[in-house]
């Protein structure tokens, strides 16, 4: 899997993890928190976790427990460190 593309995205530079929780800050849609279902080259699809994601349409809002793809270059994802962890 070429890893390019989320340099600019992921504090690695490296595609997100499947299965791991992140806080993204998108262009369009806004700030929101959710687990990485799967992703490739270009594109992340996550089930939000906390907060909505945003859009110009009502009907391209996404809530919490939905699903919602985002695009590398339209966005940063940070992950998220559970309290307590000795990180």
């Amino acid at each position: 899997m070429a890893v390019d593309g989320w340099k600019h995205c992921t504090p690695d530079g490296r595609p997100p993890v499947d299965g791991v929780e992140y806080r993204i800050s998108h262009r369009r849609k806004g700030a929101f928190t959710g687990v990485v279902l799967r992703s490739d080259e270009v594109w992340a699809t996550l089930q939000i976790t906390e907060g909505c994601s945003h859009a110009v349409m009502d009907y391209n809002i996404r809530l919490t427990g939905e699903e919602v793809c985002v695009r590398n270059v339209h966005c940063t994802m940070l992950p998220v460190v559970a309290s307590g962890s000795a990180r």
